[in-house]
């Protein structure tokens, strides 16, 4: 994570990748959006995708 910006994978726009300004001292807050739920989740995922610790969930 970079300037407390974080890199969410959107699920729904298949391997678009969305850059929000969340804090990273809260790595298990959510956080609501006009397109929905901010969800903080570790990198490491068991399907080998690699992403930065959120997810949005439409």
């Amino acid at each position: 994570m970079i300037d407390r910006r974080v890199v969410a994978w959107s699920w729904q726009a298949g391997d678009c990748l969305v850059t929000m300004n969340v804090s990273a001292a809260y790595p298990t807050r959510s956080v609501g959006t006009k397109r929905g739920q901010v969800e903080m989740m570790p990198n490491n995922r068991s399907d080998g995708l690699v992403v930065n610790p959120v997810t949005l969930s439409y």
